[in-house]
């Protein structure tokens, strides 16, 4: 090697050189002829298959090194990375970089042979070796990969391969699985990029919500290994070929000869053929994703298990009411935190961009033996996306839509013929086909008639596979059960540590904060020396945020895209000198993050204590939140939402208020009670909180700064050891701070009631209340029961789609022996309207004790204006607003039928539904969605 060259090597690209010394015996010998152009400059010679080739002009290797850059000058101002595929001597390399020194460089050789020669024939030290930041020589594949990678998750680059010409033909192979691979990691960049970017904050949103379900549930693949071990498991899809498989699929069910797996929409073509899986898989986190199993849903099919990411659409575990088994994918970062597997190390499933392919590595990792795919497409089929049962959007078919012929192409099918798909098809097929490498001691076979081929999976036609395969009963009973549940006193110690950590977080972000603003104004006076210190102090005090668990696990998780670029921009700041441009930058960068750090923070705090930690805490008792019906408030309180852009419409409701002497007023018996509340440093310190007549006075004041939202659900008040009995309790504020009331916590044999609340119908008048009990399923009307009795915890006083709890009846009316109520709130979410809904509402078990006639129906459009909207009563009128949960959005249907329509209400709000006519008499059909909310007549 020339010294000058080495010299530079060892200065830049130390690792590089010891690389080439380390092989330098083997890189000498290679048979390459350098030799004398016409011009007198040196060129290169490659024997390909026993015939000599020219890397560079025999006759002019700098003017040919000038038209490769020519091919490439319009539209190179639009890149600021040029990676070059072979350098050969390096003339167009140092072409590029004298027309275009600003740029990032990097070099990528497949032969270092070549490489090396270049060393020894040329001085390049400050032409290319000081001037190019990367260097990748082929010595193993495992160096270009890792090239590729650093490529594509370079967010500040665009990047622009460059090949010289001749490379094409001397390395052919090489340059194109460079090239090729290179684009395959772009477009799943891409795709992960925008999934990360719509996804991030809701993966850890879902998981967080799914939690208290997770971890009654067993996960798959550490409870459940001995059921799939050997085992052969279908993994059913949805492509257009499922259609042809439909009565082999029903054999094996019939004969429990393979577990059979329905991803994504197959379950619907299965259950409109009545054929039910032994399970179904999901892990889409978005919020439609429950839609998937409408079939499922609306036949309350409950008894087919259902296998879920943790971090799927919180929305499909709370809907679905079959058996549950969990995975955790690599997205969740709450849940192996929380859930102690004992000495178990937690298994972990990669994020991937089918279903398919994950639940492929669900059954892989549980070695079950073999996986048989069906309706595996990956690739249209007669004018199909999906099977012909599926009905796809508003056009109610399984046809290719417009959307899905952007950037078709061309791959092969499972008999060697041309098939179309497109980029996302592929994409996912290309994600399979490696997961299938990595597991690659498993036997998959591929039944897919006419999908493309997948490499790794022989194809077999279903009914071989049953012949050869699937002649014994393998499917065992109930196999989803769990014996034994996660322990959740771990669990409680690891959400007590996380509040810890919490609260510790916004100190250090504080601290944080303080010191960029520090920076900035030391910047600004140009203080040198103090900015030498400040940014010592800046870095030792990022680093114990960064390390802060609560950063960790809730934060960094939602913000990974915004903190790459940071470390990006850190990277940048070691190329500049001027103390004062970097702290400008600094400044700017880690102060624009911290903001983001605190918008997740203020919008996931009240989801982690509100619908996670309050929730696992009281798996041993009763929380009541302050929205659930039971509290008493005076008119000066209001409600409130979390806020949040995660498109929950049911985020939590919070009371708020900041007048003197407005109070909570509620009755219990039992003989301990927690009282929650938020705190805040702007918060009240003076609340009395009287139990029968003994009085205690508690804070909700608190240190934490008003850059935050307020901590929510901080107990201020435990009381123990109280006598057996029912006590009176009012909570009232002492001055015109702020005081927000989030709930109470009391044994699980214990019981809450309403002031106004009785327990006997003889006992009801005006403006008293009497609980009952609902329970219906999705979108079915369901039974009514249990007048007077608490028979569980209280429907969300946002109303779900599978109620089974309690709600109040409010009594508005007495005509003669006949009394009216109406329910404090929508008793169901989301059920369609018909003609008959009234009289199948219209069902209450009774009970011995009750001996009056009963009768349920809808309200009259009229009722609810003259009761509640309007209402002159004086008993009701003392009834606040609130107490009918009158909530965005919560509209349910009446009995009134109008303008060739049935009205649906809302507080000051009307609107009729369309109804269809057929001939004279109108066609009253099952229509969209809204809530029902009752009135019950009594006849005494």
């Amino acid at each position: 090697m020339i010294k000058s060259n080495q010299k530079e090597l060892k200065n830049n690209h130390k690792l590089l050189l010891d690389l080439i010394v380390k092989n330098e015996n083997f890189l000498s010998e290679e048979p390459l002829k350098i030799g004398d152009s016409k011009t007198g400059d040196k060129t290169l010679e490659v024997d390909i298959n026993g015939r000599p080739l020219s890397i560079h002009s025999k006759y002019n290797p700098l003017k040919e090194a000038q038209k490769v850059v020519d091919q490439y000058r319009n539209g190179i101002d639009q890149y600021n990375h040029i990676v070059f595929l072979g350098c050969g001597l390096g003339y167009h390399i140092e072409e590029f970089i004298n027309q275009y020194p600003d740029k990032k460089y990097t070099i990528y050789e497949p032969s270092p042979a070549i490489f090396y020669q270049l060393l020894c024939t040329r001085k390049v030290d400050t032409t290319i070796l000081s001037k190019v930041n990367n260097i990748c020589l082929d010595f193993d594949p495992i160096y270009w990969e890792q090239l590729i990678n650093e490529l594509v998750h370079d967010y500040d680059s665009k990047v622009l391969l460059v090949i010289l010409p001749s490379y094409t033909r001397a390395f052919s192979e090489q340059i194109e699985e460079f090239t090729k691979l290179y684009k395959e990691k772009i477009q799943q960049r891409g795709m992960s990029l925008t999934a990360d970017l719509h996804f991030s904050k809701r993966w850890t949103l879902n998981s967080l919500i799914n939690l208290p379900e997770t971890i009654k549930s067993p996960n798959i693949l550490m409870d459940k290994k001995e059921v799939f071990y050997g085992k052969p498991v279908i993994i059913v899809s949805a492509g257009p070929s499922l259609h042809e498989e439909l009565e082999n699929l029903r054999e094996i069910k019939k004969n429990g000869t393979a577990y059979i797996i329905a991803v994504g929409s197959a379950n619907k073509a299965l259950i409109a053929s009545d054929i039910l899986p032994d399970a179904v898989s999901t892990y889409d986190p978005q919020k439609h994703n429950y839609r998937v199993f409408m079939p499922m849903l609306e036949k309350n099919i409950d008894t087919v298990p259902m296998i879920y990411g943790t971090s799927v659409g919180y929305e499909t575990v709370e809907k679905y009411k079959g058996p549950k088994l969990h995975f955790v994918t690599t997205q969740d970062t709450v849940s192996p935190y929380y859930i102690d597997y004992g000495d178990r190390p937690i298994e972990l499933v990669d994020d991937a961009f089918s279903i398919a392919t994950v639940t492929f590595e669900i059954f892989a990792k549980l070695k079950a033996d073999p996986i048989i795919l069906v309706g595996q497409n990956l690739a249209f089929k007669d004018n199909l996306y999906y099977s012909k049962e599926i009905r796809r959007g508003k056009s109610g078919n399984a046809e290719i839509k417009e959307k899905d012929l952007t950037k078709v192409l061309t791959v092969k099918d499972v008999n060697g013929k041309d098939i179309k798909t497109n980029m996302s098809l592929n994409q996912m097929r290309l994600n399979l086909e490696e997961k299938i490498r990595i597991y690659d001691n498993v036997q998959v076979i591929n039944t897919t008639k006419n999908g493309a081929n997948i490499e790794g999976a022989n194809f077999l036609y279903l009914n071989e596979v049953i012949e050869k395969y699937l002649d014994i009963k393998v499917v065992k009973r109930n196999w989803y059960t769990l014996k034994d549940s996660h322990p959740i006193e771990k669990t409680l110690h690891k959400i007590s540590k996380m509040e810890r950590e919490e609260t510790s977080f916004k100190g250090l972000y504080e601290k944080v904060r303080r010191i960029i603003e520090e920076i900035s104004n030391a910047t600004e006076n140009y203080s040198i020396n103090k900015l030498e210190n400040l940014l010592s102090k800046l870095d030792k005090s990022m680093k114990k945020l960064m390390n802060n668990n609560f950063f960790q696990f809730i934060i960094l998780p939602i913000s990974r895209i915004d903190y790459e670029k940071l470390q990006f921009e850190v990277k940048k700041l070691q190329t500049i000198d001027d103390i004062t441009t970097r702290s400008r930058i600094i400044t700017k960068e880690f102060g624009g993050y911290l903001i983001i750090c605190k918008k997740i923070y203020n919008e996931l705090l009240p989801e982690m204590k509100l619908n996670t930690h309050s929730k696992l805490r009281t798996l041993k008792g009763k929380y009541y939140s302050s929205d659930c019906g039971v509290f008493k408030y005076t008119r000066g309180w209001s409600t409130h939402r979390y806020s949040n852009d995660i498109n929950r419409v049911d985020s939590k409701i919070y009371y708020n208020t900041r007048k003197n002497a407005e109070a909570i007023s509620f009755k219990f018996s039992g003989s301990s009670i927690k009282i929650f509340a938020g705190t805040r440093n702007d918060f009240t310190s003076k609340v009395k909180v009287t139990i029968d007549n003994e009085e205690y006075i508690v804070s909700s004041k608190s240190n934490e700064s008003t850059e935050f939202i307020f901590e929510p659900d901080f107990p201020i008040l435990e009381v123990r050891n109280l006598e057996e009995k029912m006590h009176f309790i009012t909570i009232e504020l002492l001055d015109d701070n702020h005081f927000v009331f989030n709930g109470i916590e009391i044994e699980a044999n214990a019981r809450v009631f309403h002031i106004e609340e009785v327990t006997e119908i003889r006992d009801l008048e005006i403006g008293k209340r009497i609980r009952c009990h609902y329970k219906a399923n999705f979108n079915k009307p369901g039974v009514f029961s249990g007048l007077g009795k608490e028979t569980k915890l209280f429907i969300s006083s946002q109303s779900n789609d599978y109620p089974n709890g309690d709600f109040y009846l409010i009594m508005v009316d007495k005509d003669g022996e006949k009394l009216k109520l109406i329910s404090d709130r929508n008793v169901q979410k989301n059920i369609s309207w018909s003609i008959d809904l009234t009289n199948q509402l219209n069902r209450y078990k009774k009970s011995d004790q009750i001996k009056e006639t009963i009768q349920i129906n809808l309200l009259e459009s009229s009722e609810w204006d003259y009761y509640i909207v309007n209402s002159e009563m004086l008993e009701l009128n003392k009834i606040p607003k609130s107490d009918w949960n009158l909530l965005p959005g919560s509209y349910f249907w009446t009995e009134t039928l109008q303008n060739k329509g049935v009205v649906y209400r809302g507080m000051n709000y009307e609107q009729c539904n369309n109804i269809a006519f057929k001939g004279v008499t109108p066609n009253y059909e099952a229509r969209d969605s809204a809530g029902a909310r009752i009135k019950m007549l009594i006849i005494m």
